[in-house]
């Protein structure tokens, strides 16, 4: 290939790579926007004006339990709730793996091979 082929190959590449990226941008864009809407609401904390409700709830579900309502749900119904369990289970093993900064357990002074001994 000649410098002057190459050069216009290149120039050709680049102005395809941004056709393509600015379509991309373009067509992910109103998306992301709602995408962002709906997280903005839904991965907040909850408020104070929210406590009230949670803690009806917790007083529904632990009734449900007690009266043994809750085998009476159907299958979507379960399926539903066992997601949302996994997923505050997971949600704060992964904010405890965070926080410990290690995938390994806590480091407890005394408990590891690795740690000197005091005397």
């Amino acid at each position: 290939l000649q410098f002057s082929n190459m050069a216009a190959l290149a120039q050709k590449t680049s102005a395809l790579v941004v056709r393509v990226g600015t379509g991309l941008y373009n067509a992910a864009r109103p998306r992301a926007q709602v995408a962002w809407k709906y997280a903005k609401v839904e991965l907040s904390p909850p408020g104070p004006s929210e406590w009230g409700k949670a803690i009806q709830e917790a007083g529904q579900i632990s009734k449900s339990i007690v009266s043994g309502k809750f085998l009476q749900q159907t299958t979507k119904e379960a399926m539903v709730n066992a997601v949302v369990v996994a997923d505050v289970v997971f949600c704060f093993y992964i904010g405890e793996c965070l926080g410990r900064g290690s995938l390994i357990g806590y480091k407890i002074p005394g408990a590891h091979m690795d740690c000197p001994k005091e005397e």
